[in-house]
């Protein structure tokens, strides 16, 4: 080798190492655990509720903001990879525990609500029912309004404070009948509910054999007719109540306006929508079943994702349908359950 002349400059040795990136982050295994560990949990939910595209899109959405909270706090404190996986591992922990403890609190849930909608419903009514009657007599000022033009005289506090306490009693009486009536089919439909919780959900790779979806099927029939029952009461309900009071000396104008109490105090608009809801329940979960038995062994079940594929695609868009409907009706009658028995929605946004 020809050693440097004096006008020939030195040249350094080239680094081994490549210059440090001013944007390098390094993601710590923890958070990257916790991440997977989130996902595993909501398939799992989505996949049990049959509403896994719900899940992931909720996920994805939360762990975009998520991210967009730690890369806030990694630039705010100087690039600071720590302030960043301390950030986003906190939010996916959090996440974590949420999601674990609505499985674990969901099935728990399900039954205080059936159990709710018979003890709820038996509990409250009556007095329900007497409030919403005082609250639209006292509204309409201390008049009676009847055929009589007698009848059309103020009358006094006292007078008015006697007739309700009157009234009322014959409304409790009646409204008591009535509930009754209702909870004999509302216990039948409750321990359907408990039924369904015990044998599980539909997810398709856990039957076992064509026994196990007509047995699945036979109990949906049941479901069904017990809904059916329970709904022909509940439509009812107010011109069975009315009728009760008519037996009494009580005017058209009291017993229209008692009526009225008795459907806005037991809620009756939405226990007829959840009756409907669970007729809607009913028919998406026998399409969904009849399909997997009719093209029972021509269909198999992912392992990762819960999806189910079936070979013939003409099936495959029959099932999705039926899913897709049975997924949106356990929505609707959570929604409605929980407006019913005012109970909060625990389900994430």
């Amino acid at each position: 080798m020809t050693p440097p002349t004096d006008h020939e400059p030195l040249t350094p040795p080239p680094s081994p190492m490549p210059p440090p990136s001013r944007w390098k982050l390094d993601i710590h295994p923890v958070v990257v655990f916790l991440a997977v560990m989130l996902l595993v949990i909501r398939i799992i939910r989505g996949v049990s509720a049959h509403m896994l595209a719900y899940e992931m899109g909720s996920l994805v959405f939360g762990v975009i903001v998520a991210c967009i909270i730690a890369g806030v706090l990694y630039f705010v404190l100087g690039r600071s990879a720590r302030a960043f996986n301390v950030t986003l591992g906190v939010l996916l922990a959090a996440g974590v525990a949420e999601s674990g403890y609505t499985i674990w609190h969901g099935a728990n849930a399900a039954r205080r609500a059936s159990s709710n909608e018979v003890a709820g419903t038996a509990a409250r009514a009556v007095e329900d029912v007497k409030r919403q009657y005082r609250e639209q007599v006292r509204a309409k000022g201390n008049t009676q309004t009847d055929t009589n033009p007698t009848d059309n005289a103020a009358e006094s506090d006292a007078d008015l404070a006697a007739r309700l306490e009157e009234e009322e009693t014959m409304i409790a009486v009646a409204a008591a009948a009535v509930t009754a009536e209702f909870n004999d089919k509302a216990r039948a439909m409750a321990q359907m509910i408990e039924q369904y919780i015990d044998m599980g959900t539909f997810e398709a790779g856990r039957f076992q054999s064509l026994d196990d979806v007509d047995e699945q099927l036979q109990f949906i029939a049941e479901f069904a007719a017990a809904n059916a029952d329970l709904d022909q009461v509940v439509r009812g309900a107010p011109s069975r109540f009315r009728n009760l009071l008519a037996d009494n000396d009580i005017s058209d104008a009291r017993l229209l306006e008692a009526q009225q109490a008795y459907i806005l105090g037991t809620k009756h608009d939405l226990q007829v929508r959840l009756r409907e809801a669970e007729t809607r329940f009913a028919a998406a979960a026998t399409d969904y079943l009849t399909v997997l038995r009719d093209h029972w062994g021509k269909w198999s079940v992912s392992q990762e994702s819960g999806a189910v594929a079936f070979e013939d695609e003409a099936a495959q868009r029959e099932f999705d349908a039926a899913a897709h409907r049975l997924a949106t009706t356990v929505h609707d009658e959570a929604e409605i359950r929980n407006k019913l028995f005012d109970v909060p929605d625990e389900r994430p946004k």
